[in-house]
């Protein structure tokens, strides 16, 4: 097997400080370290399998037994969303029911119901950190949802077709690294096809209709629109600190070992790797957040006396779950 770059350049370097090293003699000894390595792992297999689900089962029971109160509440207010979803979807005044605002505001709390039950499940799996990324992506589309709400059908419109433009954009970047992947290319039929629709876009609603976040240009009223400017028209720019921080661990900047919610507690000298008991509370806190006013918002959508008293529950269910996890949360930090 010919020496790649970084192996070559290794085995000047090493002829440069210790003589010349011949490069038969060094690929005969690469070979047989990988062969080592491999057959470590090869021999670790089933036993690195056995020993993860013998700590996964210790960690469960461990993590579970500490925040089970706060656990329960969040799996009741989840259940909660999801029954006013499913029930305002089926309830006679919407069966058969269309239109560009029905369509998005179903399908967006659809996705908030998603993303709160991985978000859920990162929680139970001892994933703070990760619960707290994927919240960001919650409260994007909690915020969405109630500007989608507050406005008239053709906003809605805007923003069901500006999923046209990144499929467009999707397509451009996937085409120009398909060689690379060694990925079949999409057609030039099917390009042609989005790149007309694309345009016919931007002739319609302008051309920074394309850009991100673009569908919700006329009513922020300037053109290069961000979320930061759709929370400040929705008045939860509140939550924009919080946005900022789970940022931070989404992107590759570099973040000191303190800074995560999964060593809170711990030396900051560790680096943590796996999952952690510590940290849950935020993330479990703004989640019910979140979620609440994307319910209460879809609740409000055709209002009737049951969706009202709905909307209290909903609101009290979001309550519970921050002062469950609350309450845990300091018993931990006096113990």
């Amino acid at each position: 097997m010919a020496l790649d770059e970084f192996e070559k350049k290794f085995l000047a370097a090493q002829s440069a400080t210790d003589g010349p090293v011949d490069e038969h003699a060094f690929r005969l000894a690469l070979d047989e370290c990988r062969n080592h390595f491999r057959q470590l792992l090869v021999d670790a297999r089933g036993e690195q399998l056995r020993r993860l689900e013998a700590q996964a089962g210790t960690f469960r029971k461990e993590i579970f037994l500490k925040w089970q109160n706060g656990f329960e509440e969040l799996a009741t207010f989840l259940y909660l969303c999801e029954e006013v979803g499913r029930t305002l979807l089926t309830s006679k005044d919407n069966q058969g029911a269309s239109g560009w605002k029905h369509r998005a505001l179903f399908a967006t709390h659809a996705r908030c119901l998603r993303v709160a039950r991985e978000i859920e499940w990162l929680l139970l799996g001892g994933f703070a950190d990760g619960a707290l990324g994927r919240w960001r992506t919650l409260h994007e589309l909690s915020v969405v949802l109630g500007l989608l709400a507050s406005r008239d059908e053709e906003l809605s419109r805007r923003y069901i077709l500006h999923r046209a433009t990144e499929n467009h954009r999707a397509a451009n970047v996937y085409n120009k690294f398909h060689t690379q992947t060694s990925s079949p290319p999409i057609g030039d039929e099917i390009m042609l096809q989005l790149a007309s629709t694309a345009e016919d876009l931007k002739r319609e609603f302008g051309s920074n209709f394309s850009k991100d976040w673009g569908w919700a240009e006329e009513v922020v009223g300037k053109e290069r629109v961000t979320f930061a400017d759709i929370e400040a028209l929705q008045s939860r720019d509140l939550m924009r600190p919080n946005y900022k921080w789970a940022s931070d661990d989404i992107h590759g900047g570099f973040n000191a070992t303190g800074g995560t919610l999964g060593t809170d507690g711990l030396p900051t000298s560790q680096l943590l790797v796996g999952p952690s008991i510590s940290g849950l509370l935020d993330p479990a806190h703004w989640t019910g957040l979140a979620l609440m006013d994307a319910t209460v918002e879809l609740l409000r959508f055709r209002p009737t006396l049951d969706r009202i008293a709905l909307m209290d529950l909903v609101r009290e269910g979001a309550e519970g779950v921050r002062n469950s996890f609350y309450r845990i949360h300091i018993e931990q930090t006096a113990g």
